[in-house]
C-alpha cells in the first residue's frame, strides 16, 4: 500500500468513526438557512435533485462557498419533536432523525440540491432521549445496522416505522403511514409552534418531514479531515516524521549528526540525550509518569530549535497542556517573543478579521 493511499485509508476509517451528527432543533441558531422541503421525491428516488428557489439557493451558495471547510449542507430526513429536560430545564426538541450529506449546484441558472450519499447519518442527540423497550440494546448500533442505505420509498417507510417501534417505548411513529406523503411547509411550522407535541414530557412523535439546512461541521473532526485530504494530494510533501510513521523506515543518524545544545539551563543526563537524539532522528518519543519533566523537556526542545533557526509547533489534544509548555518557556527560559497560542480568543479574532480583509 502506497503512503497516498494509507493517508486515504484513514481518512475513510476517521470519517466512518465519525457519522454520527449532534442537533436538537432543527429551526434553532446551529442551522443555517434551514428550510422545510414540500416533498419526498429526492428520498424516494423519484427525482434526481431538488429544485429550490432563487434567493434561498444564492444565499445557501455563498455561505457554504465562503465557509467550506466550516460548513456542510445537509438534507434532513423525519423529524423528532417533543419535550424533555437539558439541565434541569424543559425544553422543546425538533430534531431531525436522518440526515443526508448534499451539495448546491447552479445548473443552468436553476439552484438544485443533490444528495451525494444515500447513506443516512443518524442525529444522536434525536435517538439519545428515547426509551429503548431492551435496556440491553445499543439503539444507535441497531439503527446503522439496520438502515443500510439507499432510496426510502413507501416499503422502506413501512420497515423503518416496524423498526422505530420495535425499538422505542415513548416514540409515536403514526405520521410514517402517510409516508412518502410528507407535511407541508405550513404544517410544520404550525407543529412546532403549536403544543400539542410537546404537551407530555419525554413523549416524542416522528414528525414525517423533510428539510434542508447548512450545519458547522465538528470542529476536531473538520481540521482532521481537511488535513488528511490535503496530505493525500500527489503533489503534498511530507514532512520527514510523517514520511517515517507511515513508511516505517526511520533514518538512523550517526554520532557526527548530533550537534550542541543551546538551552540556557541545567539539565538532566536523559532530557540532554534526547534533545542530541532529536538532531539525529525524525521521529521520536518520551514517555514518563507525572512530575518528571516531560513539558519542561519539550520547552527545552523548543529552545534548543529556535537557537538554530528552526520553527516548532506545539500540539495536544488538551488546552492545559500546551498552556503549561507556554508557561515554561516565557517563565523559565524568559522567552522575548511569547508563543502564539491558538486558543487564545483574542488571538482568533485577530486571524479572523486579518482574514476578513483579505477576502
Amino acid at each position: 500500500m502506497t503512503t497516498i493511499s494509507k493517508i486515504k485509508y484513514f481518512r475513510a476509517c476517521f470519517e466512518a468513526d465519525n457519522r454520527s451528527q449532534q442537533l436538537y432543533a432543527f429551526f434553532g441558531r446551529k442551522v443555517a438557512q434551514a428550510k422545510i422541503v414540500e416533498d419526498s421525491d429526492v428520498l424516494t428516488g423519484k427525482l434526481p435533485y431538488l429544485p429550490v428557489a432563487d434567493d434561498w439557493g444564492a444565499k445557501s451558495l455563498q455561505t457554504l462557498t465562503m465557509y467550506a471547510k466550516e460548513k456542510r449542507l445537509f438534507y434532513c430526513a423525519f423529524f423528532v419533536f417533543g419535550s424533555t429536560r437539558i439541565l434541569n430545564k424543559r425544553q422543546k426538541m425538533t430534531a431531525p432523525l436522518l440526515l443526508y450529506p448534499a451539495e448546491l449546484q447552479l445548473v443552468k441558472e436553476v439552484y438544485r440540491v443533490e444528495l451525494t450519499s444515500m447513506t443516512p447519518i443518524l442525529n444522536t442527540t434525536a435517538i439519545l432521549p428515547l426509551a429503548l423497550r431492551n435496556p440491553e440494546q445499543n439503539a444507535i448500533e441497531e439503527l446503522t445496522k439496520q438502515l443500510g442505505g439507499g432510496y426510502i420509498g413507501f416499503k422502506e417507510g413501512v420497515y423503518l416505522k416496524e423498526m422505530l417501534d420495535g425499538l422505542f417505548l415513548n416514540l409515536r411513529t403514526d405520521a410514517l403511514s402517510e409516508y412518502p406523503e410528507v407535511l407541508q411547509p405550513s404544517d410544520v411550522e404550525k407543529l412546532r409552534k403549536g403544543t400539542a407535541l410537546f404537551k407530555e414530557e419525554n413523549q416524542f412523535h416522528l414528525v414525517s418531514a423533510m428539510g434542508v439546512g447548512i450545519l458547522n461541521r465538528s470542529r476536531s473532526g473538520r481540521g482532521i479531515l481537511n488535513e488528511l485530504g490535503e496530505l493525500s494530494s500527489p503533489n503534498r510533501a511530507l514532512s520527514k516524521p510523517l514520511k517515517a510513521l507511515l513508511t516505517g523506515v526511520i533514518p538512523k543518524g550517526t554520532s557526527k549528526d548530533a550537534r550542541n545544545v543551546y538551552v540556557p539551563a541545567v539539565l538532566n543526563k536523559a532530557q540532554e540525550n534526547l534533545i542530541r537524539e532529536s538532531h539525529r532522528s525524525n521521529l521520536n518519543i518520551a514517555v514518563g509518569p507525572p512530575g518528571t519533566g516531560k513539558s519542561f523537556t519539550i520547552a527545552a526542545l523548543t529552545i534548543d530549535a529556535i537557537c538554530r533557526g528552526e520553527s516548532v509547533l506545539i500540539a495536544s489534544n488538551t488546552k492545559q497542556s500546551v498552556e503549561v509548555i507556554a508557561k515554561k518557556l516565557e517563565e523559565d527560559f524568559a522567552l522575548q517573543q511569547p508563543p502564539i497560542k491558538t486558543t487564545d480568543k483574542k488571538w482568533k479574532a485577530q486571524v479572523k478579521k486579518y482574514l476578513e480583509n483579505v477576502l
